[in-house]
């Protein structure tokens, strides 16, 4: 990103994490450097500070002001000059790099103040780390819904003929359900019964609840549900942010999504756990989904992540709601 000068640049950044430090508290720059790429990277902007107003002091820096004497990880960051002032644009660090520690202390960002990590919050960044594949996992003890899988193996077969030739186990290990002998983690979360997806549903004074037991019956009985009422083009809308959800969630943290479906005003809020990352978190779910043909490419809705809950919010606002569905336990 090119800024022509500093005015253009608080402009264009306004919606960032940004932190001002001047001369007084150049000593946080680390802190803070380590605190933005534990989390979702944002800029410190040295050399200017915010006054109780929300106005900008600039007071300049020195002329051997070099950010590299503060940092010592090797994390990618820019900086832009703009004379007595320098922004240093922190990327936030691969989450397999995670948690960074700077003092013997893991800082991270919520709602643009440095925190010092708890245990739990340390706890799962590290887990996190070392999640390449987790829903690679072998799981020994669940169970599949057999309803579910034949209606799944239908859907594929359609698309593909040759799978109609495979016997039910090499059908499942081909599509990732299985490996090898065993039944993986995404498996178990598609057609088992081990994660929740409840979806509240609010209108006036009529609310409403709807669960499903795994990833299969939420897509193929839930949404219908929740999309009936939509215009086609925001009932797609609603698909493409109803399996983001499912995609991206860290279901070692938490196997619950909320959904929550609202009429004043007319939107939709996904909350699932897990921070962003810039790859699909569960690739054998992202598979199941694309040999169903199940896609999911367009992004139409907003995305915010919830540092403290290590969750994010997917919002989508609705065109043509008409009524919400009867309640319904799935």
């Amino acid at each position: 990103m090119k800024f022509t000068d500093f005015a253009d640049f608080l402009e264009l950044t306004a919606n960032d994490d940004r932190q001002f430090l001047g001369l007084d508290e150049l000593h946080k720059i680390p802190e803070t450097f380590y605190a933005l790429a534990n989390s979702s990277g944002g800029w410190i902007i040295a050399g200017a500070e915010l006054d109780e107003c929300d106005e900008i002091n600039i007071y300049g820096l020195d002329e051997d002001f070099d950010i590299e004497k503060f940092i010592d990880e090797k994390i990618l960051y820019s900086i832009h000059d703009f004379g007595n002032v320098k922004a240093i644009h922190v990327e936030p660090a691969k989450f397999y790099m995670k948690p960074l520690i700077y003092n013997d202390r893991v800082f991270r960002r919520v709602e643009g103040v440095n925190l010092i990590s708890n245990r739990r919050s340390i706890s799962i960044m590290t887990s996190e780390a070392q999640e390449f594949s987790r829903d690679d996992f072998p799981v020994r003890t669940s169970k599949l819904n057999e309803d579910d899988i034949n209606n799944f193996r239908a859907a594929v077969i359609t698309l593909h003929e040759d799978y109609k030739t495979f016997s039910r186990q090499e059908f499942l290990r081909r599509c990732g359900v299985y490996s090898g002998k065993f039944l993986t983690f995404a498996g178990a979360l598609m057609f088992g019964e081990i994660i929740r997806v409840h979806a509240r549903l609010k209108y006036f004074d009529v609310n409403a609840e709807l669960e499903a037991k795994n990833i299969w019956r939420a897509y193929t009985e839930i949404m219908p549900k929740l999309t009936c009422k939509l215009s086609r083009t925001c009932a797609e809308d609603f698909r493409v942010i109803f399996i983001n959800a499912l995609l991206h969630s860290d279901y070692n943290i938490s196997r619950r999504i909320i959904i929550t479906i609202t009429s004043n005003p007319p939107k939709v809020l996904i909350i699932n756990p897990g921070i962003i990352r810039g790859i699909t978190r569960n690739y054998r779910l992202a598979k199941m989904f694309e040999v169903s043909g199940i896609s999911h490419v367009k992004k139409t809705f907003t995305l915010q992540q919830d540092m403290l809950n290590f969750r994010v919010k997917s919002e989508l606002m609705l065109e043509g709601l008409e009524t919400l569905p009867e309640p319904v336990i799935l």
